[in-house]
C-alpha cells in the first residue's frame, strides 16, 4: 500500500487472515511464524500505518500476528471514523475550453459507517470477533447474518454480499 486506506488495511487483515485460517486447517504450525508473518505484513504497510505499528511494537514486549492483525483492524477503523468526520472538499476543475473558460468546481462526499459495535453482543469489537457468536453453529451463524442483512464475505453490515467488490 502506498498510501493509508481503510479499504486497505481490511483487505490485508481479511487476506492474511484467511490464508493463515486455510493453512491451519491443513495443520501447519502457524502459531509458530509470528516472525515471517509480521515481517510479510511490514512490506505491505503503508509509512504512516507502519510509523503507528512501530510505536505499538515499542510498548509490546512480544508482537505476534494477532496483536498486529488487531492494531490493523483498529487501524483501519479510526481512518474510517477520520474519514467520516472531514469536511467536504471542493476539487477545482481545469477550465472547459467548450464552455468559455469558466472554472466549475464539485464537491466530494463520502460517509463511513464505524461498525464497531458487534451485532450479537453489542461490545466493541467486530462480529468476528465475538466469542459468543464463535460458540454458535455454522447454521445458527448463517441465520443471523443473513436476516441482519450482514456481508457474508466481510462479516459487515451496510456492504451486502451482491455488491461485495472482494468477488466471494
Amino acid at each position: 500500500m502506498k498510501i493509508e486506506s481503510s479499504r486497505g488495511l481490511r483487505r490485508l487483515i481479511d487476506t492474511s487472515t484467511e490464508c493463515i485460517e486455510a493453512l491451519r486447517v491443513l495443520k501447519e504450525p502457524v502459531d509458530s511464524w509470528n516472525t515471517i508473518l509480521i515481517y510479510l505484513l511490514r512490506q505491505k504497510l503503508d509509512p504512516e500505518s507502519l510509523r503507528q505499528r512501530e510505536l505499538l511494537h515499542a510498548k509490546s514486549s512480544q508482537m505476534t500476528f494477532k496483536i498486529l492483525a488487531d492494531f490493523l483492524e483498529d487501524r483501519a477503523r479510526e481512518l474510517e471514523a477520520m474519514n467520516c468526520c472531514r469536511p467536504a472538499v471542493n476539487t477545482p476543475r481545469p477550465p472547459d475550453r467548450f464552455h468559455g473558460g469558466a472554472v466549475k468546481s464539485s464537491k466530494v462526499t463520502s460517509h463511513v459507517v464505524d461498525s464497531a459495535q458487534c451485532p450479537v453482543c453489542s461490545g466493541h469489537h467486530a462480529i468476528h470477533r465475538c466469542e459468543e457468536f464463535k460458540k454458535w453453529s455454522v447454521d445458527q451463524r448463517k441465520k443471523f447474518v443473513y436476516n441482519n442483512k450482514i456481508c457474508t464475505n466481510y462479516l459487515r453490515k451496510n456492504h451486502f454480499v451482491r455488491s461485495c467488490t472482494s468477488g466471494g
